[in-house]
């Protein structure tokens, strides 16, 4: 909680935004390059001229804080992680109560979700909003899935108003709505309410900044990039290096196959919502939304962490599944998260290129000897990869 900011600069990113709304730009229409001085405020440079693809509640957020601290950037920064805690404490308290509802134990979720390195690295030392999106998103689900729904759908939309993502548990919770038995036009109608209801209040909070729904120009940014260990993003770094290798034009390839990663997930979500037990909804969510994760050319390690808290309440057998996450946490703290050191202004040197890969390489070769023991010879540790017990059953949500 008392750090500087750790491998992320996205709070800086916030901190320009915040000071875009209080020196009147449209942060939708404006990058923080509109702001004198933008340069030395830290936040990277994809921000510079990228529109904000955060709702309405979460541009409230950095305007307060910009405005309460006057640009302070370290009382800005811990005013952000005061809010991130906000959404670890929601995550804390619904990840249990949601895991009782499945029949799945309360504390073994809550320690795959909470006491995950990911979780607090990406939640707390980054300062992520995220971690505000997925806390309203679990408190908004578990009121959906105790009957009060109403209830349930204002907090997942107060979720859609800080990263709009989570509108993807919207039909899902429109199913909740309409009961077990519901017939395709009772389904249809409880999907309209919750449309409706969500919309309402989002263009609500639209009329009070009138910024509208620009951050619908926004959801770009992100997902205009690739990365080599997301599957969609590999597959298309092989196809435009063997198109270009043959004098085509591999890039263009590449989105192509980008853009088929995008509608697969689409494909998958919509068989979720259409197809499965009842008494499986929200792990017909958790499907849904990691293939979304999954299926994007970038995959960043706070969307990993967006997946743990949706599979672990719904069941993580203690078998090749949870060893399985161990794995693909300890892969994100040691690739993701020392790929995003920023020693570029330490490193002396012309080749200022290699330089960063070579610390960068430093780093992750660190990471994984320390992970080889932590797995093969830590005698408290090297269990958790082995030892199998009962697996994890799970009942009815509803």
């Amino acid at each position: 909680m008392f750090t500087v900011p750790l491998f992320s600069r996205d709070v800086y990113a916030y901190i320009g935004q915040g000071r875009l709304m209080v020196e009147g730009f449209n942060p939708y229409e404006n990058g923080i390059s509109a702001l004198s001085n933008y340069f030395q405020l830290g936040a990277d440079k994809q921000w510079t001229e990228a529109p904000v693809p955060y709702g309405q509640l979460f541009l409230w957020i950095e305007q307060f804080v910009v405005w309460s601290t006057n640009v302070q950037p370290e009382a800005s920064v811990m005013l952000f992680r005061l809010v991130a805690l906000f959404g670890v404490v929601l995550c804390v308290i619904y990840v249990p109560k949601l895991a009782e509802l499945h029949g799945v134990n309360p504390h073994r979720a809550l320690w795959l979700t909470a006491a995950n390195p990911l979780f607090l690295t990406n939640f707390i030392a980054s300062v992520h909003n995220d971690a505000l999106m997925i806390g309203l998103a679990l408190a908004g689900l578990y009121y959906a899935a105790t009957r009060r729904v109403v209830l349930g759908i204002v907090l997942v939309t107060l979720s859609i108003a800080v990263k709009p993502i989570t509108i993807v548990f919207l039909p899902f919770i429109g199913l909740i709505w309409a009961g077990k038995n519901a017939g395709w036009p009772r389904k249809f109608l409880f999907w309209g309410l919750t449309g409706g209801l969500s919309l309402a209040i989002l263009y609500g909070l639209s009329l009070v900044n009138g910024f509208g729904f620009g951050w619908i120009n926004g959801l770009s940014a992100p997902g205009s990039l690739f990365i080599w260990y997301a599957p969609v993003g590999l597959v298309g770094l092989v196809v435009a290096s063997v198109s270009n290798a043959f004098g085509l034009d591999g890039w263009t390839l590449a989105d192509w196959v980008f853009d088929a990663g995008k509608l697969l997930a689409v494909g998958i979500v919509a068989f979720q919502i259409f197809r499965g037990e009842h008494e499986r909804l929200i792990r017909r969510l958790t499907l849904g939304f990691a293939a979304i994760v999954v299926l994007a050319p970038m995959i960043q390690a706070w969307y990993v962490v967006w997946l743990i808290p949706l599979f672990a309440v719904t069941g993580i057998r203690n078998d090749w599944q949870v060893k399985a996450l161990y794995f693909i946490v300890s892969f994100f703290m040691i690739y993701a998260i020392s790929d995003q050191l920023e020693v570029f202004p330490y490193l002396q040197t012309e080749d200022l290129g290699l330089a960063l890969v070579l610390a960068r390489f430093a780093a992750a070769i660190t990471g994984l000897l320390f992970a080889m023991y932590l797995i093969f010879m830590d005698p408290d540790t090297k269990r958790l990869f082995r030892k199998s017990a009962e697996p994890v059953t799970e009942r009815p949500v509803i």
